[in-house]
């Protein structure tokens, strides 16, 4: 069967890459596979073939923790970055594992771990290896669980993630072309076990492929109704890029209003879609909130002059004039982040914080928390009090020991009688402004 797919050739690489040269620093996500691999050759000799080079190149393995032999893929990827001379890094995933959801979890500390290192060495772009028959299997899955048009769109060649630009380069080729290719070249691959493990929704999908094959559900035509649903998806989403900034804004600290003037006139899927915008962008979680979910909260909101309920790690309260939206605080998501001086990092989902060489010492940052303890000046408190109560709890905060060192959406920073620079070190950025207002964000 692999004789029939010819491997890429090296005239197929100037469309398929020539978005690399817009970037000074790129990152790849690569794993071993043979998919991820086929993606490192391949930029290779797209980066070599280009007369003045082009971007730096950063390849970055996630070791998970879950898998011993993980130990020989990672090595086996690191000896392919030295023999092309690029950047290899190797991020591993600490801490406590999930006993249910593992995958899941796999993936949003892989995605974290990869944008925090993006961050850090200011690298703006992150390709990934994902290939036709993932969007294939993709899209199945969530047709079984009633997605709509986003869902059953698949995975779009270009997406953003912890303020991070995503590029799938490789979505409309068939895996079996890319391990060709890996042939060709005599590159050899792993196989991830876990691929084939039953447990899992998409090795049972890979196991009953061949049924949906005969039927005609291949993997190209699958493909083909994705594309056109993702042309579908585009114009909706330019239409609402131009639409919801005359009835959302972002409030600097941190809270969402949602105008009611002409909202609740507008046509439910489009209010779906800000509700949904505004929800993933402020309640830091990993994807929006479920579609079932944001149509009954969409039906509340329609039935009743007054709410307050919950959704997506927000808080959502509605009166005559406005609805607006608060980070949802509870002590058992409250995760501390510790940021070391010359440190960038990303917290919450939502901030891209960054440290001052000059700092003295690490900081550590977590939410203000309902009911704050610290010793701060009448002005500061003047300046919580002003902001609504619902919005206080979320406020980012930067502390030293147990001495609160900033406040920075309050434009607040400690002063220096306690060995504290007088120019403020702490840089606190939300980076979640393009999943509210699209290309339209400031």
């Amino acid at each position: 069967m692999c004789s029939t797919f010819a491997p890429i050739s090296a005239e197929e690489l100037e469309t398929r890459f020539s978005v690399l040269d817009d970037f000074e620093r790129i990152a790849l996500a690569v794993s071993g596979g043979s998919d991820s691999l086929a993606l490192l050759l391949l930029v290779s000799d797209y980066l070599e073939s280009r007369a003045m080079g082009g971007p730096e190149m950063h390849v970055l393995t996630v070791d998970h923790g879950l898998r011993a032999e993980a130990k020989h893929e990672i090595e086996r990827v690191e000896t392919y970055c030295r023999q092309l001379g690029c950047t290899f890094e190797k991020l591993e995933w600490s801490g406590k594992k999930p006993r249910t959801g593992i995958q899941e979890a796999a993936r949003e500390a892989r995605y974290t771990l990869m944008a925090d290192y993006c961050h850090a060495h200011r690298i703006p772009a992150l390709l990934t290896a994902h290939h036709l028959d993932d969007q294939a299997e993709t899209l199945i899955m969530r047709l079984s669980r009633g997605s709509g048009l986003d869902g059953l769109s698949g995975m779009s060649p270009r997406s953003s993630r912890l303020g991070i630009e995503i590029f799938r380069p490789l979505l409309d080729i068939p895996k079996e072309r890319l391990r060709a290719t890996l042939r060709q070249r005599n590159w050899e691959w792993v196989e991830d076990k876990s691929n084939s493990d039953v447990r899992f929704e998409r090795a049972q999908l890979r196991q009953n492929w061949q049924t949906l094959d005969d039927i005609g559900l291949s993997s190209q035509s699958l493909s083909l109704s994705s594309r056109r649903l993702q042309r579908t998806r585009e114009a909706l989403v330019a239409y609402i890029d131009g639409l919801v900034g005359n009835f959302v804004s972002f409030d600097s600290h941190g809270f969402i209003e949602i105008r009611g003037n002409g909202f609740s006139g507008l046509m439910e899927e489009v209010q779906l879609r800000i509700l949904s915008r505004c929800i993933h962008a402020l309640g830091g979680q990993p994807r929006p909130p479920q579609l079932a979910k944001l149509e009954d909260l969409q039906g509340a909101l329609s039935e009743h002059n007054t709410l307050s309920t919950t959704l997506g790690g927000c808080l959502i309260e509605k009166t005559a004039s406005a609805l607006t939206l608060f980070r949802e605080v509870r002590s058992d998501q409250m995760d501390d982040l510790t940021i070391d001086p010359g440190e960038t990092k990303v917290w919450d989902r939502r901030f891209q914080l960054q440290l001052a060489s000059a700092a003295p010492r690490p900081l550590r940052i977590s939410h203000l928390g309902p009911k704050p303890d610290f010793n701060g000046s009448e002005e500061l408190k003047r300046g919580l009090r002003s902001l609504p109560q619902r919005a206080r709890p979320a406020l980012v905060s930067a502390w030293l020991d147990d001495h609160l060192i900033a406040l920075p959406q309050l434009d607040y920073y400690a002063p220096p009688d306690r060995g504290w620079p007088e120019i403020s070190p702490f840089r606190c950025e939300f980076l979640n402004y393009p999943q509210i207002f699209g290309r339209n964000a400031p």
